[in-house]
């Protein structure tokens, strides 16, 4: 093909420009009416992973002077990563799941 050729089959009239949107992103959507559900503050709070027990104890091992949250979080992550013996941290997060699923059930007896 030819620059001309390709020229005329790409050209466009005004109105069809008018009918055919240039984007075809989705309009953003409309702000829900009213407000958030508000959470029941008699309800249990969810279980802890075996990370976060971990993390709890050890976590201000990792902090240095002038160290950013991130790079704390991250030094923490890698150590939890090469840790061998997890079965104590998971026994408690084991523990704590068990606690909430009383507690749950419990809560949810009360609902009905």
């Amino acid at each position: 093909m030819t620059g001309s050729t390709i020229k005329a089959s790409v050209t466009v009239t005004a109105e069809e420009a008018v009918e055919t949107p240039k984007s075809a992103s989705p309009k953003p959507a409309a702000k829900k009416s009213g407000s958030k559900k508000k959470k029941d503050p008699n309800m249990p709070k969810n279980p802890v992973n075996a990370y976060l027990h971990w993390s709890k104890v050890h976590r201000a091992d990792y902090v240095k002077p002038g160290m950013k949250g991130v790079d704390v979080t991250r030094a923490a992550a890698r150590a939890w990563k090469n840790l061998t013996d997890k079965t104590v941290w998971q026994q408690m997060a084991d523990a704590d799941k068990k606690r909430y699923d009383r507690e749950m059930a419990e809560y949810n007896a009360r609902q009905c």
